[in-house]
């Protein structure tokens, strides 16, 4: 247990409170390391496209004890056991950051990304507001898993001209109220202008008995502190519970041919797991199922994947509609891919995704268009094979795009395809009927499907 002598200050009275303290007999010597990897993300790429960014400077704030972050991403500082800190991230042509916590006994060990100046200006254009703002700090407050649903509030009048908190886009832009009024997917927001303090803020929504990773807490249930400096971006990283779960069950089966018939046998050794979550999967048994747990009310997805088989991903949303209770996925090997669809290559030589798409009920008539980026379309034949000449579905319904740019992309479906609404996808714009998002990665072929009025 670390011992404190002399005066404690409030910030070293919440450490007691949360980590204990023996009586205070007395300075301590005691220290642990603060361990910290630092990451950047090309603009659109998803998680796991995420590098180690080497020279980033790491400094304690008060005793100015710096290192540097090497080709590994990591950097490690040693503060004192017991005590609030506080420290910086500073890199040339990059943001400078600012954070704080609580040094634990057995260290503490934190991930940080980071992206350029000119990226930040790109994401900060939906604020209308120049960036960076000169005089002024900037918050953002990141919660894993990202929860869509959160809410954050200033506790205290900080003399900002924008109270109004900005959340973050699925797509990364920031956008303030009432452009987006709660925290999306990527479960993220905060505030701009800020007076150069600490600053306390409320959470709220689906934000609930969230545990402090990086920022101090607050004087209140569901608060926290968070250092705000002048031209930096204070950051407070969050853990927050999912109240609920729904069950995916997954049926896998190998394909023995181009196209699905439905007699495919079952394939064992299927890994299916949350989208961005490797740490809950499932593997499929010799009857080719598999069982995960997905958050309730979130927009979500999953991957389903198999060394030398094309890799599928999902988005969707774990409502009251959610349709894939039990999902059967048929798995194609990369040379049956590749065989049926010699123009396009197997999938280590796809510089993007595929994506398939579904009107139900199946239709000819329909097409599909994508909205913020171009690739090449596709529909299938009659018997199910994939057509690069076709310009709308045959009676087989299927269509969709090949070697699309990763990211989040908006797809509109037209022809016969009437008042539909998303089902395995995530929601389009609120104002744009016949439109769902879908979530694209390298390698992968992206499923999505909308429901329709019966022609």
């Amino acid at each position: 247990m670390p011992s404190f002598g002399g005066r404690l200050d409030r910030l070293e009275l919440l450490a007691c409170l949360l980590i204990g303290c023996t009586q205070v007999t007395g300075p301590s010597d005691d220290t642990a390391p603060l361990t910290l990897t630092v990451l950047t993300v090309v603009r659109g790429e998803v998680t796991d496209e995420e590098a180690p960014l080497d020279g980033v400077r790491l400094c304690e704030a008060d005793t100015q004890k710096c290192d540097e972050t090497g080709p590994d991403g990591t950097a490690t500082l040693q503060l004192p056991v017991g005590k609030a800190f506080t420290f910086t991230l500073q890199k040339e042509g990059w943001p400078s950051y600012s954070t704080g916590g609580f040094m634990r006994p057995d260290g503490l060990e934190h991930r940080f990304v980071m992206q350029e100046d000119s990226e930040m200006e790109d994401r900060h254009v939906g604020l209308m507001t120049p960036y960076p703002l000169e005089g002024t700090g900037t918050v953002l407050i990141e919660i894993s898993p990202g929860i869509a649903g959160a809410t954050f509030e200033l506790v205290d009048d900080n003399g900002s001209p924008r109270p109004s908190p900005y959340y973050i886009h699925e797509l990364g832009f920031w956008f303030e109220s009432p452009r987006l009024e709660t925290t999306t997917i990527r479960g993220s927001g905060g505030f701009i202008e800020l007076s150069p303090r600490d600053t306390q803020v409320q959470l709220g929504g689906s934000a609930k008995k969230c545990e402090i990773v990086l920022g101090w807490s607050g004087s209140g249930e569901d608060t926290l502190w968070i250092p705000v400096r002048e031209g930096h971006i204070g950051v407070a990283q969050l853990a927050c519970p999912l109240s609920a779960r729904v069950e995916l069950a997954v049926f896998a089966s190998d394909a023995t041919g181009p196209s699905q018939t439905g007699t495919e046998p079952p394939l064992e050794g299927v890994e299916v797991c949350e989208i961005d979550n490797t740490s809950n999967c499932a593997v499929t048994d010799g009857n080719g199922e598999a069982r995960i747990k997905l958050p309730r009310e979130q927009l979500t997805g999953y991957t389903i994947s198999k060394d030398g088989y094309v890799p599928w991903l999902v988005g969707d949303v774990t409502d009251d509609t959610f349709s894939f209770s039990s999902a059967g996925w048929t798995m194609f090997t990369d040379e049956l891919a590749a065989d049926a669809t010699p123009e396009i290559g197997t999938p280590d030589t796809w510089t993007g995704g595929w994506v398939a798409l579904r009107a139900f009920p199946l239709m000819a008539g329909v097409t599909y268009e994508l909205l913020d980026t171009t690739a090449a379309a596709y529909y299938t034949d009659e018997e199910g094979l994939v057509d690069v000449d076709l310009t709308e579905t045959t009676s087989d319904g299927d269509g969709g795009f090949i070697e699309v740019p990763p990211g989040v992309r908006q797809v509109e479906f037209g022809g016969t395809a009437k008042d539909c609404e998303a089902a395995i996808a995530w929601p389009g714009d609120a104002d744009a009927p016949n439109q769902i998002k879908i979530p694209i990665r390298t390698g992968y072929i992206t499923y999505g499907n909308m429901n329709c009025a019966a022609k």
